[in-house]
């Protein structure tokens, strides 16, 4: 026979799913079912045991795992399972089974490159990528904050089933500035998928068509120029007079300046961002800010922030304050101005360190237990990891771990590295390292923990003693693991199994000469150590039988048990077949059992058996009295039995009411009465007449009380006939 948990069975792509099936075994031997799953691809399926052995009369559980892809379609898929005993490979069982796939909603977009300094126009990649498991319809957008550029989307409906990628591009085009400083523009790119909106921006970094060195270089030659020629009408006003006021003195020109070189006046403010262990930090915007005379604030460059977090700033000669931006970060302005010398590069004294918006990691572990166990404790610690290296425990940080095991960190430092030690009771623990970017919240891969190897370990006896020479059988599947248990020493009668798989169940069967053989199911939770799977050997056996009746013929239903000699058994008589019928085996001998039958509406019965060496007994026999009575009788009216009479039954708080019926005539019957003193009351509805008796109910009985009375009689106390 084979059963399974659910016809219908829900499952969630992305992580592992268990179906658990019961098969029993009706044979007389051990046998073996080997598991097979249709309908499905094999390298989705798992059976950690795919030959479950099945000792006689009893069930085992064959655990599947499907571990679907998150891609796997949602919906409804058909599977099948194929049950074949090992013994006689034609004897084959099927069951079909419908997996309901949850819906997985997970689109991905990331932008190449996510800045560009160029001229007029300029291109951007949009990258899109399907991790769900659901068709999406993705509307791609993009806008600048300002609406200063012409932005052109090359396909701005793209369709992605699940797991597939799509790129688009996006063109930039607007109006440089002419002169002067690069012009920043951010551009937001968005994918917006239903009630699913994704978020980029994109840095466009404008150059002027005449860059800042050449437009100072320009307007400083004109100045030269205009200097140049006053000076010349200067001279030649000079040379136009009479040669005494020409006269100079010989070393006028002796001292006179060199020709002036325009490129040293340009200058540059250098430096590097990090966080607080030290680490640089890309992609923030770094720009000098010039303060006018009137108080306002004007940036005059800006630049990125490279791999190294180094950046640099042209400038002309003046004061600056720096201030520093990003995505996740919060923007700040430095105190301290830099000064930048003309020609010179200004490098900053030290770095200017900042950190990113508290950032989040969730992610979930995965454990293999079986359905029916309580909630697993899991743990989640975190640490930095500086230098592929395990800096300090993080503390401060708020942690949630629900029952399924997913979890959230959240409140900790950015940008930085962590390492993470995911943990459960009985299981080996994992670690796993990730980056935070600024303010990031980032889910990390799903982890499935393994569990820690288990043991078992019990004592044989046989009437209470140690035994020893007993061959246990440990089985899994096709494999078995055998020991013997010790003959002397201080372990006699000890055995133990070592490493074992876990969680699982096992099958142990004990076996010696002159004993019957036992056996027992253990489920061995996650690197458990069972120490007292102890077992008791009996020298012999016997068995009771019988038939359980009731007033009206053989009893169905009915509880039977049996208690004596260590042991505490029942079971239900025969509804079908031999009804009535019943037997247990398996009873130490020799013994003595008490055998008590029960059944609701009737008085318990209790029977005292003995059973010599080996002796069995199929007598053991016993008849059930109902817990209450009943009442009837004839009513004989006006000298004939008569059809139609009232009789009413009571103890003074409650009236039971029946009317006499016409085949045969006269007759009525009231059933379930409790045990006791009751008043029957007859009466002629015509009439009036009526007619008075005492009746006393016993359990299990049915008292008979007749009436004859005649119309004009007045009333008449009688007694119960």
């Amino acid at each position: 026979m084979i059963d399974s948990e659910a016809e219908v069975l829900q499952v969630t792509p992305g992580r592992r799913n268990a179906l658990t099936l019961t098969v029993q075994n009706t044979r007389d031997v051990v046998d073996g079912v080997r598991t097979r799953i249709s309908g499905i691809d094999d390298s989705l399926v798992t059976i950690p045991v795919p030959v479950v052995s099945v000792y006689p009369g009893m069930s085992g559980s064959i655990r599947v795992y499907l571990d679907l892809p998150r891609t796997f379609p949602e919906g409804e898929h058909e599977i099948e399972v194929h049950l074949t005993s090992t013994i006689d490979g034609t004897t084959a069982l099927a069951r079909r089974l419908t997996l309901v796939v949850a819906p997985i909603d997970d689109l991905q977009m990331s932008l190449s490159p996510r800045a560009a300094r160029a001229g007029a126009s300029t291109e951007l990649a949009v990258d899109l990528r399907n991790r769900g498991n659901t068709e999406a319809s993705i509307h791609v957008s993009a806008v600048d904050s300002e609406r200063a550029l012409r932005i052109t989307t090359e396909s701005s409906v793209i369709q992605l089933r699940g797991g597939e990628s799509a790129q688009t591009h996006v063109h930039l085009k607007g109006r440089r500035p002419l002169f002067g400083q690069a012009t920043v523009r951010l551009v937001t790119v968005e994918a917006d998928h239903g009630e699913e909106q994704l978020s980029e921006t994109f840095t466009f970094i404008q150059k002027p068509r005449i860059p800042g060195g050449v437009g100072t270089i320009v307007t400083l030659g004109a100045i030269v120029a205009l200097w140049a020629l006053v000076f010349t009408w200067a001279i030649a006003n000079v040379l136009a007079e009479d040669a005494s006021a020409k006269t100079l003195r010989t070393d006028f020109f002796t001292g006179a300046p060199p020709e002036l070189d325009l490129t040293a006046i340009t200058s540059t403010i250098t430096g590097t961002i990090e966080n607080a262990s030290g680490d640089p930090i890309p992609r923030l915007t770094v720009s000098a800010i010039r303060t006018a005379a009137d108080g306002t604030e004007e940036t005059v460059s800006s630049a990125a922030t490279d791999e190294n977090g180094s950046y640099v700033l042209p400038v002309l000669p003046g004061s600056y304050r720096i201030r520093v931006e990003g995505d996740g970060f919060p923007t700040f302005t430095t105190d301290k101005s830099e000064i930048a010398a003309p020609g010179k590069a200004t490098n900053q004294e030290s770095p200017i360190t900042t950190a990113g918006s508290p950032g989040t990691i969730r992610g979930q572990i995965l454990v293999e237990t079986g359905d029916d166990d309580g909630p697993t404790e899991f743990g989640v610690a975190a640490e930095t990891w500086v230098n592929d290296a395990v800096g300090q425990a993080v503390t401060g940080i708020t942690t949630t771990i629900n029952t399924d095991g997913s979890y959230t960190l959240s409140g900790l430092e950015t940008p930085a590295t962590y390492r993470l030690t995911l943990s459960a009771d009985g299981y080996t623990p994992q670690t796993l390292i990730t980056e935070l970017d600024g303010g990031a919240d980032v889910i990390v891969n799903t982890r499935q923990l393994l569990a820690d190897a288990g043991s078992v370990r019990g004592l044989v006896t046989s009437n209470d003693a140690p035994l020893g020479g007993v061959k246990v059988e440990l089985y899994i599947g096709e494999t078995v693991l055998e020991t013997t248990t010790p003959t002397s020493g201080a372990d006699i009668g000890v055995y133990e199994f070592e490493g074992l798989v876990s969680p699982e169940t096992y099958l142990i069967i004990f076996s010696a000469d002159g004993f019957d053989q036992e056996a027992i199911t253990l489920k061995l939770e996650p690197g458990a150590e069972i120490t007292d799977a102890d077992q008791q050997l009996r020298s012999g056996t016997g068995s009771l039988a019988g038939t359980v009746s009731g007033p009206a013929g053989p009893l169905g239903g009915v509880q039977v048990t049996v208690v004596g000699s260590g042991v505490d058994l029942d079971v239900q008589s025969l509804t079908a077949g031999n009804i009535g019928g019943w037997n247990l085996g398996g009873l130490p001998t020799p013994g003595d059992y008490v055998v008590t039958f029960t059944r609701d509406g009737f008085q318990p019965r209790t029977l005292a058996v003995s059973l010599g060496d080996r002796e069995s007994s199929d007598g053991i026999n016993a008849v059930l009295t109902p817990n209450a009575g009943a009442v009837s009788g004839t009513i004989v009216f006006e000298g004939a039995p008569t059809a139609g009479i009232d009789v009413t039954l009571t103890d003074g708080q409650t009236n039971r009411t029946t009317t006499s019926v016409t085949d045969p005539a006269g007759d009525y019957l009231l059933t379930e009465i409790a045990p006791g003193s009751y008043t029957l009351l007859f009466q002629d509805p015509d009439s009036g007449a009526t007619h008075v008796a005492l009746v006393e109910v016993e359990a299990g009985s049915a008292a008979t009380v007749n009436a004859s009375f005649e119309a004009d009689a007045s009333v008449i106390v009688g007694a119960a006939q």
